[in-house]
């Protein structure tokens, strides 16, 4: 099981801590992109959900 970090799409800088800790599997609508060695995945905006920036916790 994948444990990643996710920040509102918004203010995904590093040292907002009022993050969420999620398996990505749990969620649907991410789209996956890599950035050097950090995988990131940003889940779509809907009426439920703000748009979130998720990185792969290591």
């Amino acid at each position: 099981m994948n444990i990643y970090v996710c920040s509102p799409y918004s203010s995904p800088d590093p040292a907002v801590r009022e993050e969420a800790w999620v398996n990505i599997s749990n969620f649907d609508g991410y789209e996956v992109s890599n950035r050097g060695r950090v995988r990131s995945w940003r889940r779509q905006s809907s009426s439920a959900a703000p748009a979130q920036l998720c990185r792969l916790k290591y």
